[in-house]
């Protein structure tokens, strides 16, 4: 595109933008609602997945040996399970261990502790409790701990596993159904503005056409027009959206920090607005472009 073109192109899409105000402020104001819907589900979505990850930290694998397994064998064990990809660390229970997590667990003081005072009825029950990076691949990492060698049972929670999958789909899937709805809704409004600025323009494009001008050259300003309505329509958004979420960040970390044992921790205001504001400011973007060509495409044929 030669500069001077690309100037033209410019002024005229300002000035289209500026003659049908109200239409562009209409789909401006369209898809700044709809960013700042669809900003509010991001912040809940990053954080609900952020939350489950640090959750899905305390999901773990026990790993119950033979008895009388050798300590050759133990140490094997631990390797092979700590060359898998899924696994994050592998942390050795010994049968003293194993016995005060079980009396903490069940409430179990001085009596029990007089009735196996020189016995441990754990004594066969040291094991490895294995942490995992992603609790979707537990079933095939269990299976792979079954077959080695010196291993006698292995203990999982398989419906906390399968919650936490189901979980993070129904989120991913309710988002972007929203998502799709929200920039239907944005890209028909732009489809609008962009439909009455050709209407206004009708007789300069006809008068374009006549004396030779290119589709591009009576494109190019309309597509502009619908770029800087979907990029202006992303800004206000960023703008809105920032303090809200520095509040909402602040509030939780001071009020409900210590809700699910200090799990509940939203992301820095930094780390979510560094994924979120290119992602809005290309479907923003995105969308004036789209509906612009989609209408374009429709009704300068016309002409």
């Amino acid at each position: 595109m030669k500069l001077r073109t690309l100037v033209y192109s410019g002024k005229q899409g300002v000035k289209s933008i500026y003659r049908n105000r109200l239409f562009s402020l209409a789909a401006i104001g369209t898809i700044t609602a709809s960013l700042i819907l669809f900003g509010f589900f991001f912040f809940i979505t990053e954080n609900l997945s952020h939350i489950v990850d640090r959750l899905q930290t305390e999901v773990a694998v026990s790993v119950f040996f033979e008895p009388g397994a050798s300590d050759e064998v133990v140490a094997n064990i631990k390797t092979q399970i700590e060359s898998r990809a899924e696994v994050a660390e592998v942390v050795y229970i010994s049968p003293e261990e194993a016995l005060e997590i079980y009396k903490e667990n069940n409430n179990q003081g001085e009596e029990f502790s007089e009735t196996f005072k020189d016995v441990n009825p754990l004594e066969e029950y040291d094991s490895y409790t294995v942490y995992l990076n992603d609790v979707d691949m537990q079933e095939s990492l269990v299976s792979y701990i079954e077959r080695l060698e010196g291993v006698r049972t292995v203990k999982n929670n398989e419906n906390v596993a399968k919650n936490f999958s189901v979980f993070n789909s129904a989120v991913g899937y309710v988002c972007t159904a929203i998502i799709v709805l929200l920039i239907g809704i944005a890209t028909f409004l732009i489809s609008n503005t962009i439909s009455t600025g050709i209407s206004v323009r009708a007789g300069e494009i006809e008068i374009m056409k006549n004396i030779g001008a290119t589709d591009f050259f009576i494109r190019a300003p309309f597509l502009v027009e619908g770029i800087l309505i979907g990029f202006l329509g992303a800004l206000v958004p960023i703008g809105i959206l920032y303090p809200i979420y520095g509040r909402i960040e602040g509030f939780v970390a001071e009020k409900l920090g210590n809700t699910l044992g200090g799990k509940l921790e939203f992301l820095p205001v930094g780390e979510v607005f560094g994924k979120m504001v290119p992602i809005m400011l290309a479907i923003g973007v995105g969308i004036g472009a789209i509906g612009t060509m989609v209408t374009l495409r429709k009704k300068i044929r016309r002409y």
